[in-house]
């Protein structure tokens, strides 16, 4: 394998481990949030849930989202055949 290979393949698998990390980070404390809003929303109401549910799913759903295009972004560039 020539060095040029090699490093693609490095800059590749450095955005698939960035964007795993942070989806599974992200997405984790997002469900969580959701579980929590969906069990107020239950005892408390509905305002409770969309308001809390919402949240959640802005503060984590956008950051997950970048994580899951950064790892399909790096894994484009680790198996790029040119």
């Amino acid at each position: 394998m020539s060095d040029n290979k090699a490093v693609q393949r490095f800059f590749g698998y450095v955005p698939m481990a960035v964007g795993s990390l942070v989806t599974v980070l992200f997405g984790g404390c997002m469900a969580l949030f959701l579980v929590v809003a969906i069990a107020q929303g239950v005892n408390s109401g509905v305002s409770a849930f969309s308001l809390m549910g919402t949240a959640a799913l802005i503060v984590g759903g956008l950051p997950t989202a970048l994580g899951v295009v950064l790892f399909v972004l790096g894994r484009r560039i680790a198996k790029d055949e040119r």
